[in-house]
């Protein structure tokens, strides 16, 4: 429990609820408290509670150093993110969204291999790079896997134009090294 007039953290939680744009009831549902009780925080004539304190770290990541003794930054930041919030912050459309929910779904040992080909395309000169620099068949065969056994119709269709021509070249090239 903190002792609110003794420290300023009564000032520092109405300068929270405040960066935050809420009114004391808002903030007082967010809190599971009544707004009289907000107020009576806010002015120092109650204390703010563990339970109080907790609940502002866990919805608000509140940094608890700041509000019980003023020091740091307002805020903490997050180990962790929430990728749907994180996509739509960054306005993926709709392809990017699937491209992300289909690499999670990849085998382990497909992701890996994925990752180490941009790393090591990502490590050249921006004016070096080439992502999809596939210059061989085996070039080919370990940047796509099992290209034989993706499910076209539920591709976008700019991606299914090239699963298709990909495939045919394949088909392709099966033909001419059998003829010799």
């Amino acid at each position: 429990m903190i002792n609110n007039i003794e420290n300023g953290s009564s000032e520092r939680l109405k300068l929270l609820r405040k960066s935050l744009n809420l009114t004391q009831m808002d903030f007082a549902k967010l809190i599971n408290s009544s707004n009289g009780h907000v107020s009576d925080m806010e002015k120092g004539r109650k204390n703010i509670t563990d339970s109080t304190i907790e609940l502002l770290k866990l919805k608000l990541n509140v940094n608890e150093d700041w509000l019980r003794n003023g020091t740091g930054e307002m805020f903490v930041e997050n180990d962790y993110i929430n990728l749907d919030e994180f996509l739509q912050q960054k306005k993926a459309t709709p392809i990017e969204v699937e491209i992300v929910k289909a690499y999670f779904e990849l085998d382990p040992d497909t992701r890996s291999m994925l990752l180490n080909h941009f790393k090591q395309a990502l490590s050249k000169p921006a004016d070096d790079r080439d992502l999809f620099d596939i210059s061989s068949e085996e070039d080919l065969q370990k940047l796509v896997v099992d290209i034989d056994d993706i499910d076209i119709d539920n591709l976008h269709p700019d991606i299914k134009k090239h699963v298709i021509a990909e495939k045919n070249k394949r088909v392709s090239t099966k033909i001419k090294k059998e003829i010799g």
